[in-house]
């Protein structure tokens, strides 16, 4: 008779050549780019390093756009291949409610071998994906508002699904809050002058108010000096899918409801989106009608102004465009008083931590809020109130949508990937690269996005 400890040694062999020879299983994930670097530092920890193998696009691995992770579960060793692509706040909502199909995650061919030097990717082409799991820096009942008020032909029956789903706690440590895994602060942020120093210091809750809703307002509202009536502040900034763009609309107290007017950027004489920091700001217009939602085309928002950049990398690239002030042009629409040749033209955003701060470092200028300039100090004790709760979802057994669509449901050991994910950023990583802070050192709090902090 074999002895327990060879019984026992061959059983545990088994298992493992099982193992190394089942397929592995798979996790989309979509949702807010503010917190790409937290959730990507998260996706790694989970993992054994020596087995990770890891491609993406963009800068580096913290900031990509998309990412495709493979390794070994530290907690059982199973074999994991997790893709992020970062389609927006409400927009990786709507994605799981809806069970959109992505084009753009990278496909397992450009993994490199375990242990090897992450590839960042030039280029790739991508392959389609269902997401399962996404990242919010709004809750669904205000990515629900905001896609019902957009404008949209389709907006209502959206709206249902999105705050008609079931979401689950995706993380055992955020039981406070559900689904809550950090705290996300942002900032107003001026963009890069070729000349000059930003006169722009300060903004408040009201000029926030005001900038949203008419899109530009004279300089001297913001500074006071009267000989700066003739410049003029342009907004620039996220779409409607956006959970920066929630907060900043909710903290302002200029709803979802409510008219804006938002400006799209020409770099280089071209209007078309830059993948990169261009030369310089040529001119500005009031962003297209009939803009799609990124990922998912039947929804649109017709109004002229409404619409935004699909994610923070993009605002963050034409920030750090250098801005001449002068001489640029506005097709249509300009405000009144503005003049190409002498008025200077201020473009501002608000964005998260991370992307505000890379844009200051090239150049551009941090606004204090109200008066307060950030710290995550101020922010912890309510002095600075320009931030929301990250949230972290997937969809429960019994989602549904009204429109038919197929959504992925995550099951298994997928579930644990999701769990083991939002603790890990929960737990520590929700303040990595300084583009969160942790839930469980906030002194102060608040019921929504745009509610009191008390």
């Amino acid at each position: 008779m074999k002895s327990l400890k060879l019984i026992a040694a061959s059983l545990l062999a088994f298992a493992a050549a099982g193992l190394a020879n089942a397929d592995p299983v798979y996790v989309h994930l979509a949702g807010a780019t503010a917190f790409r670097a937290p959730t990507n530092a998260a996706i790694k920890a989970i993992l054994v390093p020596s087995s990770i193998a890891c491609a993406y696009s963009g800068t580096d691995y913290a900031s990509s756009s998309a990412a495709i992770v493979r390794g070994n579960l530290v907690s059982d060793g199973t074999d994991v291949i997790i893709k992020t692509y970062w389609t927006g706040s409400c927009a990786g909502v709507v994605d799981i409610v809806e069970g959109t199909v992505l084009t753009k995650f990278i496909p397992d061919s450009y993994l490199p071998a375990a242990g090897a030097t992450d590839v960042n990717l030039a280029s790739y082409t991508g392959e389609n994906g269902t997401p399962g799991l996404t990242m919010s820096d709004a809750s669904s009942d205000n990515c629900g508002a905001s896609v019902a008020t957009a404008g949209a032909p389709q907006g209502g029956q959206y709206s249902a699904d999105v705050k008609g789903a079931v979401f689950v706690d995706a993380g055992t440590g955020a039981t406070a809050a559900a689904a809550t895994v950090g705290i996300v602060p942002f900032k107003w942020v001026a963009g890069k002058q070729s000349s000059g120093t930003c006169p722009l210091t300060n903004i408040t809750q009201q000029q926030a108010a005001l900038l949203i809703k008419a899109g530009a307002h004279p300089l001297d509202f913001f500074t006071g000096n009267s000989a700066d009536s003739g410049d003029f502040v342009f907004l620039v900034g996220r779409n409607e899918d956006s959970g920066t763009r929630i907060t900043t609309f909710a903290e302002a107290q200029q709803g979802f409801g409510q008219p804006c007017v938002q400006w799209q950027i020409q770099i280089d004489g071209s209007y078309t989106t830059p993948s990169a920091v261009g030369t310089a700001v040529t001119g500005l217009q009031k962003w297209p009608g009939n803009t799609a939602l990124n990922g998912n085309t039947n929804l649109k928002w017709a109004a002229v102004g409404h619409s935004g950049y699909n994610g923070g990398g993009d605002v963050k690239n034409v920030l750090k465009t250098p801005n001449p002030l002068t001489g640029l042009t506005i097709p249509s629409g300009a405000p009144t008083g503005w003049s190409s040749s002498s008025s200077k033209s201020y473009l501002v955003t608000c964005a998260g931590y991370a992307d505000a701060d890379s844009i200051a470092s090239a150049g551009g200028t941090n606004l204090s809020y109200n008066g307060v300039a950030y710290s995550a100090a101020a922010v912890k004790a309510g002095q600075y109130t320009l931030w929301g709760y990250e949230h972290c979802y997937r969809l429960g057994s019994s989602s549904s949508n009204t429109t038919g669509l197929t959504q992925n449901v995550l099951a298994g050991t997928q579930i644990t990937v999701a769990n083991q994910i939002a603790d890990a950023m929960f737990g520590g990583l929700a303040t990595t690269d300084g583009a969160g802070i942790l839930y469980t050192d906030m002194l102060s709090s608040r019921t929504t996005v745009g509610a009191y902090v008390k």
